[in-house]
């Protein structure tokens, strides 16, 4: 019973997406700027208060620079004839915008005091007006971003009020908790990983077999993805029941015999996919339906899919691994890859390997 009630979720997962992801993969795949592109940056500087650390403050700034570049961008495109014939809000367009574009890390810096981070987005506002289409009509999908919206609303309404009042008053711990669950609660709303940025603290089961063991260079039972052997990491977070991670098994086959057959990249970029809501039979079912040749790994609680944002799938993210152990983001973006090469070609100069 338990795997079918999994593999329920899972279907309700992908098959709401099937439209969706249609129209949205081949948004923003490549680093071609056409004339219709548009840039939007935007600064934000958050002072530090006694009870932050480093990285809440870098989780405040972040979450108030998005915020500016949505409004920004939701402030254009409402002046588009397009979007203004779907009738929504201003706030809905941005609601809606949120679950298409990403923003990417430009600078960051923290003096210990203040915390400045920089970024943009990059959009053709003509791809996102018909992301934002596809959005409005897949309801299920809109009210998850309109919840995770509300609950990050929350959330920094708690965080400035409490902030507040342990500036002003004797310290309180109760208070202090409060604060720290305010923060978790911020960290916990619906967000992918952010080029420029890091991935959360995810543990896999080192593989069993010795050949997928040896691939990745690893020991040992459990592993962070940071740890794998290699320059940069490529994750595909996909499902057996998502007919887009189906089409799309041939060419990430593809993409990893090119780079397995190219001397200047083996063993420097490698490949892994995590099912998200597979369990065990499930991701065997699909490794061997479709030949793929690189490490599968299970996600059956959707444990992994959570802390990765509740991505749709396909999804694909690309870490660099830098020689202190250290990593960031330099991929991060929904649906399938639809020009293998120019992919590649986008990693290698993301990565500094060519």
């Amino acid at each position: 019973m338990e795997v079918c009630q999994t593999n329920i979720r899972a279907i309700i997962n992908n098959v709401s997406c099937f439209v969706l992801i249609l129209i949205l993969s081949f948004i923003f795949l490549t680093n071609t700027v056409s004339a219709e592109t548009r840039t939007f940056i935007k600064e934000y500087t958050y002072q530090a208060s006694e009870y932050d650390s480093k990285v809440t403050c870098r989780l405040l700034a972040l979450e108030q620079v998005k915020r500016l570049l949505l409004e920004e961008l939701g402030t254009y495109l409402e002046s588009h004839t397009e979007v203004k014939n779907f009738q929504l809000t201003k706030d809905q367009i941005i609601v809606l915008t949120a679950g298409v574009v990403s923003a990417a890390i430009i600078e960051e810096k923290w003096n210990g005091e203040k915390y400045f981070l920089k970024a943009k987005i990059v959009a053709e506002p003509k791809d996102v007006t018909m992301a934002i289409d596809a959005l409005r009509k897949d309801r299920s999908y809109a009210k998850e971003l309109e919840e995770a919206k509300q609950k990050a609303d929350e959330a920094l309404k708690e965080i400035r009020r409490l902030n507040k009042e342990l500036a002003t008053a004797k310290i309180d711990n109760n208070k202090i908790k409060l604060y720290d669950k305010a923060i978790e609660d911020l960290k916990n709303t619906k967000t992918p990983p952010l080029v420029g940025g890091v991935l959360p603290n995810i543990y896999l089961a080192v593989p069993k077999g010795d050949k997928e063991r040896i691939y990745l260079g690893l020991s040992g039972e459990y592993f962070k993805i940071s740890q794998i052997k290699a320059r940069v990491v490529i994750i595909e977070i996909f499902s057996m029941y998502c007919p887009y991670c189906q089409q799309a098994a041939p060419s990430m086959n593809q993409l990893y015999a090119s780079i397995e057959q190219n001397p200047a990249l083996k063993g420097k970029i490698k490949l892994i996919g995590i099912g998200a809501g597979n369990d065990n039979h499930e991701v065997g079912i699909f490794k061997v339906k479709y030949n793929i040749p690189f490490p599968l790994f299970t996600d059956q609680e959707f444990f992994i899919h959570n802390r990765l944002g509740q991505v749709r799938t396909p999804y694909f993210i690309a870490i660099n691994i830098n020689t202190d152990g250290s990593h960031n983001v330099i991929y991060s973006r929904l649906g399938a890859i639809e020009d293998m090469e120019q992919f590649l070609a986008q990693i290698i100069k993301a990565a500094g390997l060519g």
